[in-house]
Formats: structure tokens, sequence, C-alpha cells
């Protein structure tokens, strides 16, 4: 894989690896066993149902506590609340002006600041040529997810950064989406390889990044 993806860096060509087991295609267990451990501390912690049951019951408790000392209280004379003052109505036509980076015009800038060629980025986040054109000539071009996960992998993008790209996209990510938590990982620990990335999120059965 490190062989054929450093050729078509080079060249126009598109290659298919046909594998008929998931062990051909099997991460080192090191790198298996830290993804792991991650999710285990973010992902299930988010989703793991004794868990949410545990922490509502504890939130009902405190609440009920707080409603108690709160009637224990004497009343010493409602003071009203001052009234809200109103907001100011805001035209269509303001708010259209204020919309911040398209997808694309934020991708493009991206590129430019890092000095990359187009190539170069499509081809480091998995995407075709003609799919990258599509995204290039339509500065409101609406972009799947993974699309953009894709290319903040291939740009080589800090979490933060990803954040953004993703929120000029209409995005964010997840806690309770396994691929965002393996993305994450990748990027905290500066995985770039598409390739190695979209192998992570085969072994859990997540839709990959890119084309």
């Amino acid at each position: 894989m490190d062989t054929i993806t450093q050729y078509v860096m080079e060249h126009d060509l598109t290659v298919y690896l046909v594998l008929y087991d998931r062990h051909s295609l099997a991460v080192s267990r090191k790198l298996f066993a830290s993804v792991e451990e991650y999710i285990d501390d973010h992902y299930v912690a988010q989703n793991d149902e004794s868990y949410g049951f545990g922490r509502r019951r504890r939130e009902l408790s405190e609440r009920r506590r707080f409603l108690e000392e709160d009637a224990a209280v004497p009343m010493l004379g409602a003071v009203p609340a001052p009234a809200a003052a109103p907001m100011a109505a805001r035209s269509l036509e303001s708010l259209m002006d204020n919309l911040g980076e398209s997808f694309t015009t934020r991708l493009l800038r991206l590129i430019d600041e890092r000095g990359l060629k187009d190539s170069t980025v499509y081809k480091q986040s998995n995407i075709s040529r003609q799919h990258f054109s599509k995204i290039q000539c339509n500065r409101d071009y609406n972009p799947k997810k993974k699309t953009v996960l894709a290319f903040a992998v291939g740009l080589h993008l800090s979490e933060d950064e990803t954040i953004d790209l993703l929120k000029s996209a209409g995005y964010a990510f997840s806690d309770g989406s396994k691929r965002d938590w393996i993305v994450r990982y990748c990027l905290e620990n500066k995985i770039y390889n598409i390739n190695q990335v979209n192998t992570l999120l085969f072994e859990y059965d997540q839709e990959q990044l890119g084309a």
C-alpha cells in the first residue's frame, strides 16, 4: 500500500486492491489495541446504557435534594424579574451578509496557506480528480461528512482545524459515532495516511473516508 500510494502521488492512476478476507488488511495489533483503548475511554462512556442510567439517577437525586432545600427557605418577598430587553430584529439580508466561509472557500484557502498542489491534497484525501473538480467549481458545494473528514486527513489538520472545516459544511463531531472517534484518534496522534485511517475504520466496520 505504501509503494502504491507513493507511485500514484506522481501518476494519474486509480488502483483497486481486491482482498478476500479481513485478515489480509489487518492493522498492527499495537495500533489496534491503542485505538481500542481510546474508543473505550470515549465512545463507551458516552453510550453505555448503564452509565447513562446511573448518571440520570444521580441527576434526579440532586434535583430532588435541591427542591427540598429550596422549599425549606422562607420566602421574604417575591421580587419581579426585570423585563428582558427585546431582541433587535435582523433582516434575512443582514444574516446572509454575515455568513461564514463556505466549505469550498475554506478548503481552497487551507490548500493555498499550506502551499500544496491541489492534486497532492485530493490524492492524500482519497478523493478523485473529478470529485475535486466538482467541489472546486461550486462555491456552494454541499459535501458528505466523510468527504470533509477525508480532506482533514489529507491536509494534516489538527482536531480544532477539523472542527472548523466540519462546521463550514454544517457538520460536527458526534460523541455517539465510532467513526468520528477513530478519526479524532488519528488526528490527535498525527496519523495522516488515509489508507491507514481507512484500514482502522474497516476493522471496526465503519464507513471509510474519501471516494
